[in-house]
């Protein structure tokens, strides 16, 4: 999967040099928002529906917000924000647009730490 393939990019990019403190602060938002993702979309997969996941839509909204705020102190230059609307109607989807729905998030988290790492090892942040 592309996904998978710019995470583990992200991960030896973030690996491999010493990185600023925000980089790692982003960093690890990414991956909690992602475990949160795969935690939600194994529960759709499971139950065949996403609106038994309500409690699980609702900490991923949580996390989403710390996230937006994380990534807002880095300039728009660096990193976009992630558009969170399709999360709060996420419950009401069937159960494939609800996981496309989350693979598309995922690839904006990776896309996005993979931008702001490159830029950060290009400016020798």
């Amino acid at each position: 999967m592309t996904t998978e393939r710019i995470f583990d990019s992200n991960q030896r990019l973030f690996s491999s040099n010493s990185q600023s403190e925000n980089a790692e602060l982003l960093h690890n938002a990414t991956l909690q928002v992602n475990t949160q993702i795969e935690l939600i979309a194994a529960k759709i997969v499971s139950e065949i529906t996403p609106r038994n996941a309500t409690y699980e839509l609702q900490i991923l909204e949580t996390m989403l917000e710390g996230y937006q705020t994380i990534i807002e102190g880095y300039g728009q230059d660096k990193i976009q924000g992630i558009d969170d609307k399709a999360v709060k109607v996420l419950s009401k989807l069937n159960a494939q647009l609800a996981l496309n729905t989350l693979a598309r998030l995922q690839q904006e988290l990776a896309v996005n730490e993979n931008c702001y790492l490159t830029s950060v090892m290009n400016a020798g942040e």
